[in-house]
């Protein structure tokens, strides 16, 4: 077997990309498939940079190339599988090594995982970690994991900086939203009238953070004697216990207006599903990112949404109604078995109280939307690339106070974050700058 090499294609980037870009190898360790929404946060990295000959993609997941990009579909082919044991070990044994700017993109809950990337040979001049959470508080293991493996963190919402540091991470942190697709979203009509039948709808895993018993005795409580109201869920789920009890709910509410729908939907299943309803609610606990109220809301179609994390840049937009998310629980961590931090929830009554003017005032919750639509089309690849691309190759690089990124520069406050980007990119006076 012949020794491994990353190759960077530099002739064949577009004339408008400078020479130098992505000179050197960018890893993603992590998975793409369109049904989780953590693996958006490998796609997102391959959509907004130019050069995926210079992207290599080392699977930690299961990986599909139903409903990918062109692009998606290239990187994974020429991907490495973490799971293969026999072929990692072949690899390695061959040269196999990471360099240049390795992301992982993946959630290190599995201990496999971590076992087959840290076998890997990395000397990646920066590391980072591209992080999201729900709940307030993250597991001492998992801090100590980033803190002693990467240089920095990357997240997906402001929300989320406060909740690293109090949990004990002591690295630089960046905001970086998600790129999302939209285009298909936003090339449709938007609704104009509702149809026999108003129907709000869900769609997402079903699981205990996401709150669909409340939504659904909310749901039946306020339209339980109004026939030309339904309510329909759709997803998948990680548990047999949780699916039973939203199946010993609806069996004990006998509410003919309320359906489940237990299936995985292709990317045309999904949008045409959405499309179809008249409002869609999320009343979930906690979020990190929040990507379908998001599709949503491309589509012009009105959201409710709880008012609490990753829901409240969207909340204070004004695109979507607020439900008060004020009730604070301990939050359950199903992956170490223990409580974790906090959640957030609502009440039935705030909930009842959000079904009932939106449903009856629906003429000015689709303006609202209409407004929504054009409010996210800033998380659009295209509008998103530039940022990335200060990332992983910034225009300039300022030591300051503050670590973000912006369209014109990275700043951080870490020296040797700056010294390691001086390695990377070279030490052009242009290039590197030093507040006063």
């Amino acid at each position: 077997m012949q020794k491994y090499l990353f190759v960077s294609l530099l002739a064949l980037l577009p004339l408008s990309i400078p020479s130098a870009l992505l000179s050197y190898d960018i890893n993603l360790i992590g998975f793409l498939n369109d049904i989780q929404s953590i693996s958006r946060h490998t796609s997102s990295f391959i959509s907004c940079l130019p050069d995926t000959d210079s992207i290599k993609l080392f699977q930690t997941n299961k990986c599909s190339p139903k409903d990918l990009t062109a692009a998606q579909k290239k990187i994974l082919q020429h991907s490495i599988d973490l799971k293969d044991k026999f072929n990692l070990s072949q690899l390695i044994n061959n040269g196999l090594r990471l360099s240049g700017i390795t992301i992982c993109t993946e959630h290190w809950w599995n201990k496999t995982n971590w076992r087959a990337y840290k076998a890997i040979p990395d000397d990646s001049i920066i590391k980072y970690h591209y992080c999201v959470t729900e709940r307030t508080k993250l597991a001492s293991e998992w801090i100590a994991k980033l803190n002693s493996n990467f240089d920095a963190l990357i997240v997906a919402d402001d929300w989320l900086i406060d909740i690293y540091k109090s949990s004990g991470v002591k690295l630089p942190i960046f905001t970086l939203p998600l790129a999302l697709d939209l285009h298909s979203l936003l090339s449709r009509p938007i609704k104009r009238s509702v149809k026999k039948h108003f129907t709000f709808g869900f769609s997402g895993i079903f699981y205990p953070r996401k709150n669909q018993k409340l939504l659904i005795n909310a749901f039946h409580e306020e339209f339980k004697n109004e026939p030309n109201v339904q309510l329909v869920l759709q997803g998948r789920h990680t548990g047999a216990s949780y699916i039973k009890e939203i199946q010993d709910l609806l069996s004990s509410l006998n509410n003919k207006n309320i359906t489940i729908i237990q299936k995985k939907f292709s990317r045309q299943e999904y949008e045409n599903f959405l499309a179809k309803i008249d409002c869609y609610v999320l009343l979930s606990k906690g979020e990190g990112f929040s990507i379908t109220p998001r599709e949503a809301l491309a589509l012009g179609t009105p959201c409710i949404l709880s008012n609490n994390t990753a829901h409240k840049v969207i909340c204070e937009s004004g695109c979507a109604y607020p439900v008060a998310a004020n009730i604070i629980r301990s939050s359950f961590c199903y992956i170490t078995g223990h409580y974790l931090g906090h959640d957030f929830n609502c009440t039935i009554k705030d909930a009842r109280k959000a079904l009932r003017e939106v449903y009856e005032n629906y003429n000015r919750y689709t303006e609202q939307a209409k407004h929504g639509r054009a409010w996210v089309q800033q998380y659009l690849p295209e509008n998103l690339s530039t940022k990335y691309l200060n990332l992983v190759k910034p225009k300039k690089v300022i030591l300051g106070n503050e670590n973000k990124i912006t369209e014109n520069y990275l700043m951080t406050n870490s020296k040797v974050i700056f010294g390691k980007y001086r390695k990377l990119c070279g030490s052009s006076d242009t290039l590197f700058e030093v507040a006063k």
